[in-house]
């Protein structure tokens, strides 16, 4: 093969492009052979296409009757001299909202029967203040994607019923009121950090079509317990006995900036021993920003 080249290279001058005077230079579907003549050396190289530039990935030198060859190997894991753009970003939404079901399990979607939620108005709206991918592969198609996010929720219940706590234990308890009952509901907020392996590719040169899953930590704070009559609200208490780190699973599906997500909890969001079961199930709509 390596007489082959040699051959073609002095008996096609004229179809390549010379680098210098004493240089030929062929093409060969995505190769570029490179022979360079002096006095004591004929140098051969082969480089590769790759995107905007050529890399060097073999060299053969024939000095004085011997030979002598170089392989050029690449890796992820070598540093490029050459700067490249970065197109593996963070693709988390920069704003979500979504419902936000208090099932009984993980990966539930109807709330726990002891809880006498309605789950349809129970939900979530938040932001990630912070977002960026690390990508794994040369190509920037998959890698790892984070951010921070700042969340708050609220649980919807039967007005009928409230969330209380009763001797250092928290019940959902039918509210004893002779006025018109209108609602009754518990905030919260969190502080989540979701990890996600993604996967990432530009359509067709537009939109970026993105699909992910991972784990998450939060940390939780419980807000306050509230019901509303005729009369106006009523804080209930505040003395929650609510998990305050939790692990979660985390899913995202977009494409042009928009959007879905879904999470859940792996573990529950009160503590067991003194309160409902209760793990947050979480599907909506998000906007990378």
């Amino acid at each position: 093969m390596k007489k082959l080249i040699l051959l073609a290279a002095f008996i096609l001058p004229l179809t390549g492009e010379a680098a210098s005077l004493n240089d030929t230079t062929l093409t060969y579907r995505d190769k570029t052979i490179i022979v360079r003549d002096s006095d004591e050396r004929i140098a051969i190289d082969v480089r590769k296409g790759d995107g905007e530039k050529m890399q060097k990935i073999s060299s053969t030198s024939f000095v004085d009757g011997q030979e002598v060859e170089q392989v050029y190997v690449t890796s992820p894991f070598i540093p490029n001299s050459g700067k490249r753009k970065q197109n593996f970003v963070g693709s988390l939404p920069g704003v979500y909202i979504g419902v936000a079901f208090p099932a009984g399990n993980s990966f539930g979607f109807k709330g726990a029967n002891d809880m006498h939620t309605i789950d349809h108005r129970c939900g979530e709206f938040g932001i990630s203040a912070i977002n960026f991918g690390i990508p794994f592969n040369y190509q920037q198609t998959f890698g790892l994607v984070t951010a921070v996010q700042l969340g708050y929720g609220n649980i919807q219940f039967n007005k009928n019923f409230k969330f209380d706590n009763i001797e250092d234990k928290n019940e959902v308890v039918p509210i004893i009121s002779d006025k018109k009952l209108k609602g009754s509901w518990l905030k919260y907020s969190y502080l989540r950090i979701p990890l996600l392996l993604d996967w990432q590719k530009k359509v067709n040169g537009g939109g970026r079509f993105v699909v992910g899953a991972g784990m998450s930590v939060a940390m939780r704070s419980a807000i306050h317990s509230r019901y509303k009559d005729s009369d106006g609200r009523h804080s209930v208490t505040k003395d929650i006995n609510i998990n305050t780190v939790g692990l979660g699973f985390d899913a995202h599906v977009g494409y042009a900036g928009i959007q879905l997500y879904f999470h859940t909890d792996l573990t529950p969001m009160f503590n067991t021993a003194k309160a409902p079961k209760c793990y947050n199930t979480s599907l909506g709509i998000g906007f990378l920003m």
